[in-house]
């Protein structure tokens, strides 16, 4: 009886309990005992019939409806863990996509700084190189060469592509980009100061309109470089803690 669900354990029991209770009263009332004739019989078939088929019926109607409510149950279950296991599904899936956005901004983060940095250093070649011009000019040519002109125009690009990489990373906590970057910002405004310097020492009045333009580019990319220098010290003392 055990292994029985409830469901049936309380019908068997009521009709066990019907039965028992039907012989007794039937050996108290007209009871014939063990009788060789049929009609004692056929009264004990009557009596017992009468009585335990509307038992048995209402008993099979409690099964059935408890084994419907059961069911229903059973349904309501499978269909709520199935809800449940979908919905963990599709988290599981936004939670992969995050991770796959975040490691291809982390990709895409990583190869522009690497590109970055190759710019910060490729100008130094360009620097070294303008003031190796800028000794060797003459009073009667122009004093920037094909170097210094380069260097101008080169630093003046790094620094938009440094301005956007830095506008892009100020959303983040990352302090150790942020001293990278301010790192090469710092050469670049030593180098740039100290071309400028050198050009006033070497210059000329024979200086023609494109050498001034270039050298105002040159002025206005060391206060572009200057102002992003503050946006890096003011991101680092933000975020020192």
């Amino acid at each position: 009886m055990r292994n029985f669900p409830a469901v049936i354990k309380t019908p068997i029991f009521l009709s066990i309990c019907t039965i028992i209770s039907l012989i007794i009263l039937w050996g108290i009332g007209p009871g014939y005992g063990f009788s060789s004739s049929t009609e004692p019989w056929s009264h004990f078939g009557s009596f017992f019939g009468g009585i335990l088929s509307p038992v048995f019926a209402f008993l099979a109607l409690v099964i059935a409806m408890k084994s419907i409510k059961a069911q229903q149950h059973s349904n309501s279950l499978a269909a709520k863990n199935y809800k449940e296991a979908q919905e963990q599904a599709e988290r599981n899936l936004h939670e992969q996509r995050v991770l796959q956005v975040e490691k291809v901004n982390f990709e895409r983060q990583s190869i522009a700084l690497h590109n970055l940095l190759d710019s910060f250093q490729a100008l130094e070649p360009l620097f070294t190189q303008s003031l190796y011009d800028l000794r060797i000019c003459d009073v009667q040519h122009s004093i920037l060469g094909a170097n210094s002109n380069a260097y101008i125009i080169r630093s003046h690009s790094v620094c938009l592509k440094a301005g956007s990489f830095v506008k892009r990373m100020l959303n983040e906590k990352d302090t150790y980009t942020a001293k990278l970057i301010r790192l090469c910002v710092c050469d670049t405004l030593h180098s740039m100061d100290n071309l400028i310097e050198h050009i006033e020492l070497y210059k000329n009045p024979f200086l023609d309109s494109n050498e001034v333009n270039n050298v105002s580019q040159l002025r206005e990319t060391r206060q572009m470089f200057y102002s992003l220098k503050e946006k890096l010290d003011q991101h680092l003392k933000q975020n020192q803690n």
